[in-house]
């Protein structure tokens, strides 16, 4: 588990610097992990200053930029976020990863792969049956056997791994495959802010000294008790009620209950604009999902969310942006968020950290809308430039690229276990571990 926990968020890097420098004993030798948005506020050689400072807190520091936290209060937008967390050196394993991942995905794809009558090379099929025949759930698990773990993992007792949680550019699959080895853990990962504008880099990741600008880095850990996953998408609404998945193939979703899902969701669109034309076209700005629900009866919340890329009422099928759909017999309901939505994470972790009065230590990994990544105009003046606000016991990072996640509600997930990526503008994830040790 986490030894410590902190967010702090100033418009000032000097601020930041000597709140950092105050904890540098706390740190020594153990892990750490840290996020840092960026704000035009700040300069390039205050902003080395900083990454300087972050890195020499340990040795063992992995990291990564990030979005900046999304607010309505415009007084918070342009707010430099630098999130903390530090693990103890005797259960927690940094390590970086170059295993690759799969290339941007075609929406439909999967009709490529299964043309009927169509020519195929020798590489199309394996033996034992022709392309048809295939069991394309099986192919992805040989897959996901053939990737090889990070270094600095392969000792690892799997049975002993309660979480990984990484940083990551925007192709996790290959180390998200690999991890499968670890059956029992919680895997999180950010997938860091796009930073070619800012850095030069597509993502900019750091491990130790060094700098990278694709793979991930992260840290595994091996302590008891594991945390306890959540998710949370405020704003979210439902457009049906609860509805079986009947049919599906790869990333498409062919039937729900027996009828065509592209028109369901169409239909109830309708039916929750039927009051005027205006309305229905503004509906056509909102983002859709598909979530799956959790337990026998469906009351257990949201265990899985995914964005619907595309559909077809002609065909039915809805495409999602996903490596896979959920599987036939899983229980799903139709979701969208409206255009006019704004996330609002900070305020939510300001409220649940003032009236809190357990012990506990939370890492939250959020989605923002990609308008919100980086703060490109001056935002409204908090008075003391020098301020700094701070979350104690709580690691908070932002990305407008999303966060994958993997077996979110732990031995009790009801659908077979696969990593998904949450992209709901607000929605996060978070881990908790109660009845913390004293930071040493």
């Amino acid at each position: 588990m986490a030894l410590f926990a902190r967010t702090l968020l100033s418009r000032s890097i000097p601020a930041i610097v000597s709140e950092l420098s105050s904890i540098r004993d706390t740190v020594p030798s153990n892990p750490l992990l840290f996020t840092l948005s960026v704000s035009p506020h700040a300069t390039s050689a205050e902003y080395s200053e900083l990454v300087s400072c972050l890195t020499s807190l340990s040795e063992y520091s992995t990291g990564c930029l990030s979005s900046a936290i999304p607010a309505p209060d415009p007084a918070y937008n342009d707010l430099i976020a630098c999130s903390i967390a530090v693990f103890d050196a005797k259960t927690a394993t940094p390590f970086r990863s170059d295993i690759p991942g799969r290339q941007t995905t075609q929406v439909g794809r999967w009709h490529s792969f299964r043309k009927r009558g169509a020519i195929h090379s020798d590489a199309d099929i394996q033996k034992g049956g022709e392309l048809s025949s295939l069991n394309w759930e099986d192919i992805w698990a040989q897959g996901a056997e053939q990737k090889t773990l990070p270094t600095e993992l392969q000792s690892l007792d799997p049975n002993n791994v309660s979480t990984v949680v990484f940083l990551s550019d925007n192709a996790p699959e290959g180390l998200s495959h690999a991890l499968q080895r670890f059956p029992r853990a919680a895997k999180v990962g950010l997938l860091a802010s796009s930073t070619p504008f800012v850095t030069g880099r597509p993502f900019t990741l750091f491990y130790g000294s060094a700098v990278h600008s694709s793979g991930a880095v992260g840290v595994c850990l091996t302590s008891a008790p594991a945390p306890h996953m959540s998710a949370d998408f405020p704003g979210l609404q439902a457009l049906t009620d609860p509805l079986q998945v009947t049919s599906a193939e790869g990333n498409l979703i062919h039937s729900l209950g027996g009828a065509n899902p592209s028109r369901l969701l169409l239909s109830a669109i309708q039916k929750a604009n039927s009051a005027t034309k205006a309305e229905l076209s503004r509906m056509k700005e909102d983002q859709y999902y598909l979530g799956v629900l959790r337990g026998k009866d469906s009351t257990g919340g949201i265990e899985q969310i995914y964005h619907i890329a595309s559909g077809d009422p002609s065909r039915g099928s809805l495409a999602l942006d996903s490596e896979a759909a959920p599987g036939e017999g899983a229980i799903v309901q139709l979701y969208h968020l409206p255009a006019h939505s704004r996330p609002d994470v900070l305020s939510r972790l300001l409220q649940s950290t003032a009236q809190s009065t357990d012990k506990h230590r939370t890492m939250v990994f959020a989605a923002a809308s990609a308008d919100t990544a980086f703060v490109t105009s001056a935002a409204a003046t908090v008075e003391g430039n020098s301020d700094i606000l701070v979350l104690p016991e709580t690691f908070l990072t932002v990305s407008e690229n999303g966060v994958l996640v993997d077996r979110l509600g732990g031995d009790n997930v009801t659908t077979a276990a696969q990593p998904w990526k949450c992209t709901v503008p607000g929605g996060s994830i978070s881990l908790r571990w109660d009845a913390f040790p004293a930071a040493r």
